[in-house]
Order: C-alpha cells, then structure tokens, then sequence
C-alpha cells in the first residue's frame, strides 16, 4: 500500500462513505449472527478498507478476495 493510504489513516480523516461504513459495522457488529459482504470494483479501494479495517484497534474478522 502507498502513501496515499497511509497519509490517509494518519490524519485520522475518514471520508463520508467510511463513516457511514464504520457506523454500520458497529451497529452490525451487535448482532454476532450478523454476516457483512461488501463488493467494490476498485482494488485500490480494497487495499485501503484493509487497512483500515485492521488499523485502529478495530475487531472485525474480514477477509478479502481481490483474485490477486
């Protein structure tokens, strides 16, 4: 992952789209019989919810099939 991504995080400035995401995921996470799948035809945007994901103490179990 580049810079970019990294830069990203270290500003701790999510854009709209993640924080609705992380809102989503807490309220989801409630539920532990509740089972997320998120699509995106960007793998850059893959690599940066990854990293996310797995940044900030954040405890979600994901994995990712990008075909790579």
């Amino acid at each position: 992952m580049g810079g970019k991504c990294n830069s990203f995080v270290e500003n701790r400035m999510l854009s709209k789209a993640l924080q609705t995401l992380n809102t989503l995921l807490r309220t989801w996470k409630q539920d532990v019989s509740t089972k997320v799948l998120i699509f995106t035809k960007s793998v850059k945007l893959l690599d940066m919810l990854d990293f996310y994901l797995s940044d900030n103490g954040k405890l979600y179990y994901f994995a990712v099939d990008d075909g790579r």
